[in-house]
């Protein structure tokens, strides 16, 4: 054995067995602790460069926030709307509004989502009218 607390330490550490991470520990944040991880991820992507880019990273964004926290498997379809798993899930085509102009309009339970031609976004809380988030 090697001597002194650094030697003590290094022989725990070396035993040591590894405890695994259930996915139910880390699926332990409610929705709107799970909002602000996708808006924590949002703001360290790249910006997008067109209204369909932010589409697809925004979607992208909200799937790896709640695969890794909601704890609720991902259904494909989604449930209807009036049969909620409690799972965030991207807006839904037939929520999606694309415009001639290039902007695009897309709402989903509790939230709607506004993207310029230029992939600049705004999301705003339907009920409040808050914008939570936005990327010029």
């Amino acid at each position: 054995m090697r001597a002194g607390w650094a030697g003590l330490w290094a022989a725990i550490c070396e035993e040591a067995v590894p405890v695994p991470v259930k996915p139910d520990d880390l699926a332990s944040l409610n929705v709107r602790e799970r909002l602000k991880k996708l808006y924590e991820s949002l703001r360290t992507r790249p910006r997008p460069r067109s209204s369909d880019d932010a589409l697809r990273q925004i979607g992208e964004a909200l799937d790896e926030v709640e695969d890794r926290f909601s704890g609720i498997p991902r259904k494909s379809p989604p449930p209807p709307p009036d049969m909620p798993d409690g799972r965030m899930y991207p807006p839904l085509e037939d929520n999606i509004k694309r415009l001639k102009s290039g902007k695009i309009v897309a709402n989903t339970k509790r939230h709607k989502i506004v993207i310029e031609p230029d992939g600049g976004y705004r999301i705003t809380n339907r009920r409040t009218r808050e914008v939570e988030f936005e990327r010029e």
